[in-house]
């Protein structure tokens, strides 16, 4: 990303994840103070209606394979300081494709929710190497007995909360014909019995949502979240309370003077 065309512009909640997680651009927007995660997470302290899962994601480059504190940096840190501090636990998902970073946070606070992405550029390597971003797992060292189910067993073993697996991508088998989903019933079920949640992700198809919802998901990630809340009502399903505008927009105005 080139930071320097972020000078001289304003800041909107779209850009905090970046800004939050990279020191360069902090220090040139240190008299934001929305640039800052605790403005953030004070808005969604206010507000009762605001206490829905917060992340921040973004699929990095895996840096060196045995190295958990590389991919964290000073990050891990300033991240697990605030969340002790102010005891944010039922608002902020931690999510990542690199799992160690999920280890990691596990390690420095077990009350954490974390969520395990995956999708076929982690789990699947050429000429059966050992994946990097998964935590020095390999998928088929777990019983199975089918692949759905042992990347479903794979987080339940770095203790993760949640199973986010892409929702769109289709597997192609060259030993039957057809393909299918890389997130299954199978997948589902077997993460449920676990313990653990499955959130599939990006989802943007409503076609594809409702088939992971009668698969048995626990919820979506999406860009288009006012469509599918407004589908999901339509079906009966639970969704959660839309945010208050006025007191939310107010509440950044105030952090930005």
């Amino acid at each position: 990303m080139d930071w320097l065309r972020w000078k001289n512009r304003s800041i909107s909640l779209h850009h905090v994840h970046y800004i939050c997680l990279c020191p360069r651009i902090h220090r040139d927007f240190s008299g934001l103070r929305i640039t800052i995660a605790g403005s953030i997470s004070n808005c969604v302290q206010q507000s009762p209606v605001l206490q829905c899962p917060g992340s921040s994601r973004r699929k990095r480059k895996c840096c060196r394979e045995h190295s958990t504190e590389l991919c964290m940096g000073p990050h891990r840190r300033r991240h697990h300081t605030r969340t002790k501090q102010r005891h944010y636990y039922q608002s902020i998902t931690y999510q990542s494709f690199d799992w160690r970073t999920l280890v990691s946070m596990k390690t420095l606070d077990d009350k954490l929710i974390t969520s395990a992405l995956i999708d076929e550029d982690t789990a699947f390597t050429p000429r059966g190497s050992t994946s990097p971003w998964l935590a020095g797992l390999r998928l088929e060292s777990f019983p199975g007995p089918s692949l759905s189910e042992q990347i479903a067993q794979a987080p339940h073993a770095i203790q993760a909360d949640i199973l986010s697996p892409t929702g769109t991508f289709l597997i192609f088998s060259s030993s039957h014909e057809g393909s299918s989903h890389f997130t299954t019933p199978e997948m589902i079920s077997e993460a449920h019995r676990f313990g653990m949640k499955v959130v599939p992700w990006t989802v943007n198809g409503l076609d594809c949502a409702e088939e992971l919802f009668k698969d048995g998901a626990d919820g979506i990630i999406t860009d288009y979240p006012n469509v599918v809340r407004r589908w999901a009502k339509q079906q009966g399903l639970r969704v959660a309370p839309k945010y208050p505008r006025q007191r939310v927009f107010s509440c950044l105005y105030q952090h930005m003077r």
